[in-house]
């Protein structure tokens, strides 16, 4: 669905992945819901955008890069659901994590601003 919210969370959604590629965590906070929930590709769940921005304050994880590709989004009025697929270059406690997945972002309208309240990634199959 072709709206003008779809459009405007869907390019709030690419900055969300660019913010999150730069570890600018300033930038990626303020997309994102305080209860957020994060489902990651591993199957970790975080409930608060404080856990997703650990790795990078102790220096356990960091973004190479993100990129997402097909992203769609549809309009639900007081919400949008974005979906796409996205490469990310990642490292986590030593390790490079080179992953192809599937995700889902739900966005909501919370007073009027736009902000990301969950999302769902899954690794694709090899």
């Amino acid at each position: 669905m072709s709206t003008d919210n779809a459009k405007l969370v869907k390019e709030l959604d690419l900055q969300l992945a660019s913010a999150l590629a730069r570890m600018d965590e300033a930038a990626a906070g303020a997309l994102m819901a305080d209860d957020i929930v994060w489902t990651h590709v591993n199957a970790r769940k975080t409930d608060s955008k404080e856990a997703v921005f650990e790795p990078w304050r102790s220096g356990e994880g960091s973004y190479t890069s993100i990129k997402p590709y097909a992203v769609t989004a549809r309009d639900y009025g007081t919400f949008v659901v974005v979906t796409g697929s996205s490469r990310i270059d990642a490292t986590y406690k030593g390790t490079r994590f080179l992953v192809d997945c599937r995700f889902t972002d739900v966005w909501g309208n919370i007073g009027g601003q736009w902000l990301m309240v969950a999302r769902h990634a899954t690794n694709k199959p090899d």
